[in-house]
């Protein structure tokens, strides 16, 4: 049976011919050369999936994902929340670096 996997170590996506129970020796992942997959359940489950229909991202991807302008619901998140998940990661970067004070 083929099946979407996801690497335990890297979290990389690969699809598989079969399942990674019915390998002796699992594929290794081309990313981190680990040899560790399991199911992936959003992927192996399309009824399931809540794709965003929104303008927030160029390709497919969960409703209510990091970074998606929309909760799971399809209601907008909040403005903080938002903000906080697109620019964290760089208001963090400048309130450590040495010339921000």
């Amino acid at each position: 049976m083929k099946t979407h996997v996801r690497c335990r170590g890297c979290g990389r996506r690969k699809y598989l011919p079969k399942t990674p129970a019915e390998y002796l020796v699992q594929p290794e992942c081309a990313t981190c050369g680990e040899r560790n997959w399991r199911r992936d359940a959003w992927k192996n489950h399309p009824a399931n999936k809540q794709v965003c229909e929104g303008t927030c991202r160029h390709y497919p991807h969960r409703r209510g994902s990091l970074k998606c302008y929309y909760n799971p619901d399809g209601t907008d998140k909040p403005t903080d929340q938002l903000y906080a998940e697109l620019y964290g990661e760089l208001d963090e970067a400048q309130s450590g670096s040495p010339g921000s004070h």
